[in-house]
């Protein structure tokens, strides 16, 4: 059998990925297998394409843990603030359990819960948007700022006296706009 690429040469070889039959000369061993000058190329440009990319279900999966998603998708400040974020807010419903006032519990649970599950959502979009090539700070980072923005001027307003406990019984209203922003975000791009 004759090589693919020098006809006048008897084939040795052939590339583990595409079968061609390769003479000395053309056959690159790598880890004990043979490939064409063709299949190691394509092999290269793909590992250039691939680098830096990230798997959405990956990061998510790893903000289980807040902020470790974040940190895979190497936003490390972002990272630090969500953790900072969590660790805050769970050490003040411990605080205003050992202090008995449960009154807040409820509204602290509520943000602690948004930003535990905002930082997942977070980790997957950034990863898609990494991998996209867009940039990374998007509109996904504009929804965490607004909610941040909230949380402390509620706690603000709290803090200077205003009754604010009338709250506790329509926080699903964020929920809504929410859900609501994110159909027309759908709807624009559609």
């Amino acid at each position: 059998m004759e090589c693919y690429y020098h006809k006048d040469r008897e084939a040795v070889k052939s590339c583990y990925i595409c079968g061609k039959p390769l003479c000395e000369e053309c056959a690159k061993g790598i880890n004990g297998r043979y490939y064409c000058v063709s299949c190691i190329e394509k092999g290269t440009k793909r590992e250039e394409n691939n680098k830096g990319k990230k798997t959405p279900a990956v990061a998510a999966f790893l903000s289980l843990i807040p902020g470790l998603g974040q940190i895979y998708n190497n936003e490390y400040l972002k990272a630090v603030a969500l953790m900072l974020l969590f660790g805050l807010f769970v050490g003040f419903i411990i605080d205003l359990s050992m202090i008995g006032s449960y009154q807040f519990i409820p509204f602290a649970g509520i943000v602690v819960a948004l930003v535990y599950f905002g930082g997942i959502v977070d980790a997957y979009f950034s990863a898609k948007r990494i991998n996209e090539e867009k940039e990374i700070l998007g509109k996904g980072s504009v929804i965490i700022g607004i909610v941040l923005v909230i949380i402390g001027l509620l706690f603000l307003f709290e803090n200077l006296g205003y009754d604010l406990s009338w709250l506790l019984h329509y926080w699903p209203l964020l929920l809504i706009i929410l859900g609501v922003y994110q159909i027309i975000r759908y709807l624009q791009k559609r």
